[in-house]
C-alpha cells in the first residue's frame, strides 16, 4: 500500500507538467475548432445568400453591388475551404507539444475567414432589405 501511495505520488510529480502543456495547448486548438464550427455553421445560410442575391439580380438586371455582394460570400466560402483543406490538428503528444505557435496561427487565420463570412452575410442582408 505504502509503495503504491509513492508510485501513484512520483507519477503525478512526472504527468503533471506535461498535462500542463498539453491542457493549454488542447485548450487553444479546442478555440481554434470553435470559432471553425461557428463559421462552418454559418455555410447554408451563405449559400442561401447567394441564391436570392442571384435571383434579385436576375429580376433587376446587373448591378455592382450584388454582384460584389455574391462574390464576397464565395470568396469567404473559398476562405473556409481552403483554411479546412491546409488545417493540421496536431494528434500525438509530440505534435501537442509543439503546437503553440501553429495553433495560435491558425486561431488567427480562421478568426479572418470568420469576419469574412460575418461581413460578407452582413453585406448581403442588406442588400436584400433595400
Amino acid at each position: 500500500m505504502k509503495n503504491r501511495a509513492i508510485v501513484l505520488s512520483f507519477l503525478s510529480l512526472i504527468l503533471f507538467p506535461f498535462h500542463m502543456v498539453y491542457g493549454d495547448n488542447n485548450q487553444l486548438a479546442d478555440e481554434v475548432m470553435a470559432i471553425h464550427d461557428e463559421a462552418m455553421a454559418k455555410m447554408t445560410h451563405m449559400h442561401e445568400l447567394k441564391l436570392k442575391l442571384q435571383d434579385l439580380q436576375e429580376k433587376q438586371g446587373p448591378s455592382d453591388q450584388i454582384t460584389t455582394a455574391i462574390e464576397d460570400l464565395q470568396n469567404a466560402h473559398k476562405g473556409m475551404m481552403q483554411w479546412m483543406r491546409a488545417y493540421k490538428a496536431p494528434k500525438t503528444p509530440q505534435e501537442l507539444e509543439a503546437a503553440e505557435t501553429y495553433l495560435l496561427q491558425e486561431k488567427e487565420k480562421i478568426k479572418k475567414v470568420s469576419e469574412a463570412i460575418n461581413s460578407s452575410i452582413a453585406g448581403s442582408e442588406k442588400i436584400l432589405t433595400q
